[in-house]
């Protein structure tokens, strides 16, 4: 019984180290296949988040020793906001001190192209994701007026209401590591260009055209997202 075990253990071993062996040669880049990562977002004005992207590849071909992947990619992902701001404005009979408190929860979806190039277990990624994000949350404005007459001091506080919509494109590079040939640890960065679109619903007020707002983004982030991917 022993032996037939240690035979076994030999066997399996053997098959193991084939199969690594093979996929070391082909650079572990998979055939035509599906790649699912799981992946979190590093900080930015104070936020967390994390997603699902799921990719196709649809083409391959070899360049030397490097093995090129043309894949489609599909990913929604869920963020969680703190921003918060606030500034002096200093006037002739004043001195005027605002905050700003804001509280978003945010579902974004995009889809996307990439090219990739695998040379052994390194990938290296580029491409572009065009994005559709909703935002909803809750916040609160704080004006505070201090008279140099010696009036008594007036502060105002506004709670409101937000919804926000997002749509843009983000042109993305990316490196990513082979630790098997199903699995991956990788990261991407990217530059952002979105337009942002709005409304806030101010509490105990009737609404005003100032309510409704635009404001377009532009910014790049390094490191943008981390994750685990697996292939198949």
């Amino acid at each position: 019984m022993l032996k037939r075990t240690l035979l076994s253990t030999c066997f399996c071993l053997t098959i193991g180290v084939l199969m690594a062996q093979e996929a070391q040669k082909k650079g572990f880049a998979p055939n035509r296949g599906f790649e699912v990562n799981l992946g979190l977002f590093t900080p930015r004005q104070q936020e967390i988040g994390y997603g699902l992207l799921l990719k196709y590849s649809f083409s391959k071909y070899r360049s030397n020793d490097v093995v090129v992947l043309r894949a489609v990619r599909l990913s929604s992902a869920y963020r969680s906001k703190s921003q918060e701001r606030s500034y002096t404005d200093p006037h002739k009979d004043e001195i005027i001190t605002s905050s700003f408190i804001y509280y978003p929860k945010q579902m974004e979806y995009s889809v996307g192209y990439e090219i990739q190039k695998i040379k052994k277990r390194w990938r290296w990624t580029a491409g572009v994701d065009i994005r559709y994000a909703d935002d909803k949350g809750s916040g609160t404005r704080t004006k505070t007026s201090v008279f140099n007459n010696g009036s008594p001091t007036v502060t105002t506080v506004t709670n409101f209401t937000r919804e926000e919509t997002e749509v843009g494109c983000i042109f993305f590079g990316g490196l990513g590591y082979y630790l098997t040939p199903y699995l991956s640890l990788g990261t991407d960065w990217g530059v952002s260009a979105l337009v942002r679109t709005g409304t806030d619903n101010v509490i105990g007020r009737p609404s005003s055209p100032y309510d409704t707002f635009t404001m377009s983004e532009f910014y790049f982030k390094f490191p943008r997202i981390l994750y685990v991917g697996y292939h198949f």
